[in-house]
């Protein structure tokens, strides 16, 4: 992380993260605990429904569906905490709130930090500090992902399918 300056407890005083986070997993839900517990303030870009339908090659839930099902589960880890905004592209708003000071991403997502730091260079802001969490894998060791629970339940026939997070760790 770069060396900036961080509020009481050593949080950030406004954090960021980003996604689809269809089929809200295991996965999605470090990546907001890692969030919540890095930040006094939480604010969560959500892909807008013509986003993720040019970013993913299969359907994502509806935009309001996603954003209840984060409301809820970011109020059991962040409290009030916390906005969820709509995004139209990668960059998100990350590249213009001056007050944000770290995003957290995971392996998968880091390219996109990494752009939007440089757009914020462009505009005269600092750049955020970079926290990555850890891909969390399946019993077998895949790595979770909205896609791999899609294609379970297809292959169960709508029945929902989770998979099990291996020893509910992350991947070191």
């Amino acid at each position: 992380m770069a060396g900036r300056e961080k509020s009481f407890g050593g949080r950030y005083r406004l954090v960021c993260v980003g996604g689809t986070f269809d089929q809200l997993h295991k996965g999605h839900e470090t990546l907001l605990r890692a969030a919540a517990s890095l930040g006094k303030r939480v604010v969560v870009g959500l892909c807008s429904d013509e986003m993720a339908e040019k970013e993913k090659n299969y359907r994502v839930q509806p935009f309001e569906k996603r954003r209840r099902k984060l409301e809820v589960f970011l109020a059991k880890v962040a409290g009030g905490r916390f906005k969820v905004v709509r995004i139209s592209d990668t960059l998100g708003s990350a590249k213009d709130m001056e007050e944000l000071e770290a995003i957290v991403v995971s392996p998968q997502t880091l390219r996109g930090a990494l752009m939007i730091n440089h757009a914020r260079r462009r505009r005269g802001l600092q750049p955020l500090d970079i926290v990555v969490v850890r891909l969390v894998v399946d019993d077998m060791g895949r790595v979770l992902s909205s896609t791999r629970i899609r294609r379970l339940l297809e292959q169960n026939q709508g029945k929902e399918v989770t998979p099990k997070p291996w020893g509910e760790k992350a991947l070191k």
